[in-house]
């Protein structure tokens, strides 16, 4: 068994343990104490905001989030780092390539949790929502490429969404969106065509969508009032780093699956071939 596989099964047991303590996850202390201050259309406010969030940066915000890095320097640096783990398949490589995509995640943390301190003390909790989107989505960018992945088409976009959808889920919603992100990557990335048309894409925007509202509802409730809406500010953090952190674990995985798989088809087409002559 060779590096890439001992961290591949290493990766499965740390994700399997995740969503199972998900999967038991009980309201925090928080969240239940200030259920009750939480007026009842504010979900919904919340959820409409996040959506449309979504679609603002898939439509328009790519091209503006793609200043802030370089896609072809990400992308080159990737298959850099691939060709050398193929080469030498040592831990010392998943090492680097590990670090590699962990780079950007780490300087958006900085603006992520400054972007709603600021705001929460001014008393703006609503108005941040976008803002925050795209520096989410901009990390989870970044670690998609990290690993050589795109993010452009409705295929990789639904992936995405549901790996937020995985990192926020508590109950048993936890093992059905981590199953979910699995399939999509297999259809994508060798078991079958994926095709995501523009109503499917809706239906995992609304489910990202309202999966942040839970995990932020209390804290953007608070963000909303000044002064004490700086721990909302600090929440915007929190869940940036579930977020990045389910993130580079599922792509990673993703990554090593695909590379177990052609490895397999290679090592099938060998002894095929090896039968063939044999005649």
């Amino acid at each position: 068994m060779d590096a890439p596989e001992r961290r591949r099964r290493q990766l499965a047991l740390k994700e399997q343990l995740a969503v199972e303590r998900q999967r038991q996850k009980a309201p925090g202390a928080l969240a239940a104490a200030l259920a009750g201050r939480v007026p009842p259309g504010l979900k919904d406010t919340l959820e409409r905001a996040f959506c449309a969030a979504f679609r603002l940066v898939f439509q328009k915000g790519a091209g503006v989030i793609e200043k802030t890095y370089s896609k072809e320097e990400l992308r080159a640096g990737a298959a850099r780092l691939e060709q050398a783990v193929e080469a030498r398949p040592s831990a010392v490589n998943l090492r680097r390539m590990e670090k590699g995509a962990a780079k950007g995640g780490a300087a958006a943390s900085i603006g992520t949790v400054a972007e709603g301190g600021l705001l929460g003390l001014l008393g703006i909790g609503l108005p941040d929502i976008p803002l925050f989107t795209a520096v989410l989505l901009r990390g989870v960018y970044q670690t998609a490429l990290g690993y050589g992945f795109g993010y452009e088409t409705n295929e990789e976009r639904a992936y995405l969404l549901s790996v937020l959808c995985c990192a926020l889920a508590e109950g048993e919603a936890a093992p059905r969106w981590a199953a979910e992100a699995d399939r999509l990557a297999r259809r994508m990335d060798g078991q079958g065509r994926l095709v995501i048309k523009p109503p499917a894409l809706e239906s995992y925007i609304a489910a990202a969508g309202g999966a942040l509202a839970g995990a932020m509802l209390t804290a953007k409730f608070v963000q909303g009032l000044p002064i004490v809406g700086v721990a909302g500010g600090a929440a915007n953090l929190a869940v940036y780093r579930q977020v990045l952190e389910r993130a580079r674990l599922k792509y990673q995985l993703r990554w090593l699956e695909k590379r177990a798989e052609a490895a397999g088809d290679q090592e099938q087409d060998r002894v095929e071939g090896k039968e063939r002559w044999s005649f």
